[in-house]
């Protein structure tokens, strides 16, 4: 998944302007409430204060449905998480957060073209996010543009070298560039290397396996899916029933039939 740029000298020419932007892009109501606050506290206007706490109600009312929307996307509920986000959308037309998670909302809806329009824009207002980038070139992936989705790849791994969805990314990307093998396990095993929670390392071990099984490594190919074994049970909920198909297919494309059976009949058992 991916996102872009803003040019790096401008924002070393012009850092006080970059601070104001970001600040004004993540919380435009602050000079507003500045403001009342400020006026409230000089003139004890019971008005000033009555507006100053309707400023701050619908700040706290925007963070609270972005945070849950996010909470919800984790879990698989993406249609109360569209829910929320149109409402944050209301109140914040321009919000990078908003923009960057309706972006990933389209992306696990299989509308890769919004998705990329979403997360593309949501890069441009508030660059430099690894996340928003890696999203991006899950995007870009999906329509089959693999230099692009390589570049934004690298974008999120400049931004943050422990990005580890930006590596499974870029193994991608590569492959659909004609890259080496080589230079595709290294991406995989550079994101195995930094890859912080399980539902990513088990993404990335499965992506490692049908490498090593597509290039006929059948005793690596082996140990690396018993490693998707073993982290899947650290899995959300939400994501083991996903993560479990995709390891029962490399059981069986290892001729491991009987095992992916069980594995299936223990889940629905």
């Amino acid at each position: 998944m991916t996102n872009d740029r803003i040019s790096p000298l401008l924002r070393g020419r012009l850092p006080s302007l970059t601070t104001f932007g970001r600040l004004m892009l993540l919380v435009p109501e602050a000079p507003l409430l500045l403001l009342l606050v400020c006026g409230f506290l000089w003139g004890r206007s019971p008005l000033l204060g009555a507006l100053a706490a309707v400023v701050a109600l619908n700040f706290g009312v925007r963070a609270a449905a972005l945070y849950l929307a996010g909470w919800l996307l984790r879990a698989g509920r993406l249609g109360d998480a569209d829910a929320l986000l149109r409402v944050a959308q209301v109140m914040h037309p321009w919000s990078a957060d908003v923009l960057a998670l309706r972006g990933v909302l389209a992306l696990l809806g299989g509308q890769a073209r919004q998705a990329e329009v979403l997360l593309r824009s949501s890069a441009g207002l508030l660059p430099g996010r690894a996340a928003v980038y890696a999203a991006w070139s899950a995007a870009l992936i999906e329509l089959g543009d693999g230099p692009q989705a390589a570049a934004v790849a690298r974008q999120a791994i400049a931004a943050d070298k422990g990005c580890a969805a930006a590596y499974l990314h870029l193994a991608e990307a590569e492959r659909q560039t004609g890259a080496s093998p080589m230079a595709v396990e290294d991406c995989l095993r550079a994101g195995l290397a930094v890859a912080r929670d399980p539902e990513t390392e088990t993404t990335l071990r499965c992506a490692l396996a049908w490498h090593l099984v597509e290039q006929e490594r059948c005793a690596e190919a082996r140990l690396a899916t018993s490693g998707v074994e073993a982290t899947l049970r650290r899995c959300t909920e939400a994501h083991q029933s996903r993560l479990r198909l995709r390891l029962c297919e490399l059981l069986v494309a290892q001729g491991q039939t009987e095992r992916a059976r069980e594995l299936l009949q223990g889940a629905a058992s």
